[in-house]
């Protein structure tokens, strides 16, 4: 998958801070460790940006 390089004007991961980003990826990367990588399977993502659609409006 292409990374985009402007954001979704929905999400709200691509208009946050560096730092409110850096902890959601660590609380992620932390989920995907404790359920072996089930986490990863059963997220849907947006085609336009590649976050999670749970946190565009």
């Amino acid at each position: 998958m292409v990374k985009v390089q402007t954001g979704c004007q929905n999400c709200t991961s691509c208009r946050n801070s560096l730092t409110a980003e850096a902890l959601r990826k660590t609380g992620r990367a932390l989920a995907a460790v404790y359920t072996l990588g089930a986490t990863k399977l059963l997220r849907r993502t947006c085609r336009a940006c590649g976050h999670p659609t749970s946190i565009h409006r």
